[in-house]
Parts: C-alpha cells; sequence; structure tokens
C-alpha cells in the first residue's frame, strides 16, 4: 500500500540578505515553513526491476569492459529521435554517442575541443521537432541536423549565457543560465535565470525565473543552481533547486509564475558566507553527518505529471551496500501538487509514449523497457 503525501504549493517569501558575515544559507525567510511535507517520514522498500509490471526491458546501453563506444565516463542527459535513435550525452567524454533502436553503436558527435561542433562545456541537450539536436556547450549551442538518416553538424549559436539546462515548449528554447553573478550590478539582489528563445530562428524573446535572493553575488550564483524541464501538456517549465528544496512552475507562454513548491525535511548541503580578512566567502556544510541528498531534475511523464526524485545516500546504512537509495515525487506540472511514491525506483532519464528509460547509480548503463500496448506512461505509479 502506498502512502501519500501532497505537496502543497506555496508563496515564496525571500530576503535580500544581511550584513551577518557568517549568514547560513538558505534562510527560513527564503524558506517558508507554512507549508510543509515530510517526504522523508516514509524510507522506500529495497524493490527491484519486477516494480515495473507491465513493462519488459528491449535493451541495456553501455558496458563497463568492452567496445570503447560503448563505454562511457558519466552520462548526464538521454533524448531521442523519430528514427528511434538514442543519444547519450557522455559529459566527462564530451561526447553524444548515439545508437539505433535496437541498442546498437551507429555514431559519435562532438568530442573535446573548441571548434565548431566539438564540445568542451557540454551538459544538457534537447530535440527540436525531430530536427535538430540542441547541446548546450558552456555559453553557446552546438546544432546538428538529425532530420536525415545521416546526422549533419549545421553551425554554432553564440548566446553569451553559460547554459546549464534546455528544454524547449511551444517552439521555444527555454535556456536555464549559470554563473548570474555576471549579471548582477552592485544594486541587484536578484536576477532572471531562465531565458526564452523563439525556434528555428534563436532569438532572444523573454528572461524570467527570480534567482535566489542575496546582497552576495557568490551566493546568488551557487545558490540557484539546479535544473528546468517542460512539460507541453500543461505548458510549465519546472524548475528544481539543487540546493534549495523547492520547485517552480513558470509558463511557458510568459514566463509569469504559476506555482512554488516546497519538499520538507529533505538532508540539503547549507551554505555559510563567512568573513576572511575582509572578503566574504562560501562554504558548505552538510546538515546531517550521516545522509546527504540529491535532486535530480524533473522528468516529464508525457502526460500532466512529472518525476522529481531525490538520491539519498546514507552512510551509516548498512541494509544497502552503497548506502543509496531514491525518493521519487510524482507530481503534477499544471499546479505543483504531488505525492511521495513509497517503493523505490531507478534513476529515471526519460519517459517516450512507449518507452521508459533508467541510468544505474554510477550513470554508465542506460536501461530501455518497453510499455505494452494499454500501458498509461504514469500507471508504475498508480
Amino acid at each position: 500500500m502506498k502512502n501519500y503525501l501532497l505537496l502543497i504549493p506555496f508563496i515564496f517569501v525571500g530576503c535580500a540578505g544581511n550584513d551577518n558575515p557568517q549568514n547560513e544559507h538558505p534562510t527560513q525567510e527564503n524558506l517558508s515553513s507554512n507549508f510543509t511535507i515530510e517526504v522523508n517520514s516514509v524510507i522506500p522498500t529495497k524493490s527491484t526491476m519486477e516494480t515495473f509490471g507491465g513493462l519488459e526491458k528491449s535493451i541495456s546501453i553501455g558496458e563497463l569492459y568492452g567496445a570503447e563506444s560503448e563505454m562511457f565516463g558519466y552520462i548526464e542527459d538521454l533524448t531521442y529521435d523519430s528514427f528511434g535513435r538514442f543519444y547519450l550525452l557522455d559529459t566527462r567524454q564530451q561526447s553524444v554517442h548515439v545508437f539505433n533502436k535496437e541498442g546498437e553503436f551507429i555514431d559519435k558527435l562532438g568530442g573535446k575541443g573548441q571548434g565548431p561542433g566539438e564540445l568542451e562545456r557540454a551538459n544538457s541537450f534537447v530535440n527540436y521537432n525531430n530536427e535538430i539536436l540542441v547541446i548546450s556547450n558552456g555559453n553557446r549551442l552546438e546544432l546538428f541536423d538529425i532530420s536525415e538518416e545521416e546526422i549533419a553538424f549545421i553551425e554554432t549559436k553564440e548566446i553569451g549565457l553559460w547554459s546549464h539546462s534546455l528544454c524547449i515548449a511551444d517552439d521555444k528554447l527555454f535556456i536555464h543560465n549559470t554563473r548570474l553573478s555576471s549579471q548582477i550590478e552592485p544594486t541587484d539582489h536578484e536576477v532572471n535565470m531562465i531565458h526564452a528563445y523563439s525556434l528555428p530562428a534563436f532569438t532572444p524573446l523573454f528572461s524570467f525565473g527570480s534567482s535566489y535572493k542575496s546582497e552576495f553575488p557568490m551566493l546568488i550564483d551557487r545558490m540557484t543552481t539546479g535544473a528546468i524541464s517542460c512539460n507541453n501538456e500543461t505548458s510549465t517549465i519546472v524548475y528544481a533547486f539543487d540546493k534549495i528544496p523547492m520547485m517552480h512552475g513558470y509558463s511557458t507562454g510568459d514566463g509569469s509564475l504559476k506555482w512554488k513548491t516546497k519538499i520538507n525535511d529533505l538532508k540539503l548541503s547549507k551554505g555559510l558566507v563567512s568573513d576572511n580578512d575582509g572578503r566574504s566567502t562560501l562554504t558548505y556544510q552538510a546538515v546531517d553527518e550521516n545522509i546527504m541528498d540529491m535532486i535530480f531534475s524533473p522528468v516529464s511523464m508525457q502526460n500532466e505529471n512529472m518525476l522529481i526524485q531525490i538520491q539519498r545516500n546514507h552512510t551509516s546504512n548498512e541494509d544497502y551496500a552503497r548506502g543509496e537509495f531514491m525518493l521519487s515525487i510524482l507530481f503534477n506540472s499544471s499546479n505543483g501538487e504531488g505525492e511521495l511514491l513509497e517503493e523505490e525506483f531507478p534513476i529515471i532519464l526519460n519517459v517516450t509514449e512507449d518507452r521508459l528509460i533508467s541510468i544505474s547509480e554510477d550513470r554508465l548503463i542506460v536501461d530501455v523497457f518497453q510499455m505494452n500496448d494499454n500501458y498509461e506512461a504514469d500507471s508504475i505509479f498508480n
């Protein structure tokens, strides 16, 4: 039996920081406790792949020891196209490995370098209309034509923003910008962190999404790390912080705020601003010496629902060889409400109309599961 815990949207109250040289962040003012959920009050039971009733593993991609094309350093992102090809972004190798629908290697894009089509800071990519693969690469985008059987490099787009994550909805490309301190004026305490571009022209449209609020540019930069994901069913961009237990939902039409949701009682590191010979420095400190949580990017479930997962590193838990397990929360992208799922699931990278794609904890092996004809994208959670 599942234990359902509600995620309740709430009004966010921010602060602009203070002169305390040892101020802890995020502060209580930033994280209102008026509405809370105890997402870690239920410890998921260790489960097996049998949890995916109605799913059948079709292929696995990646080898611990094998061909160089199938040995990865760290798979950060995955997408697919209308030919059934899978694209895996390896951030350590700075390359995109392409596999056909049978899981056979067919191509490799990018590679470390600073030339056209080469990658240096790639950490996210998206498929636009099964025509263009858009790869974030620091302050530029690398574009590849994926509309034909032969993949070809198109061009490099200079965008002037240090992109961290991308998503596409309603013919717009949304870029989550990191290194916000470069945009901050001396009087600013917050800046917009998400930027919209028209497609396929890549014309700047509007910016939105308030960053963490502080008088210290460095703190705005570091506390606003996270990732965005688009849900086309509800025309919503979901932003999840990775150092603050919060998610924000924005409209794809104009970037207006729809909802904010707090996930209570996660064990995230806190930031400590201290004075070091007249200079402010930021360090991180664990809030629990036995637990460290890591928030992953939200994943669309091919309907209004989305999934966000938290990897809990339980260093003192002898029941798990690696001391890790996953907390999974299913939520509605239109209003931010959701529920904690009792059973543990693997890390889910993507969900297509007929497949669910997971990845191993070391992010070296991808498993693709085929859904049956009567399967709904969120049925494993019902």
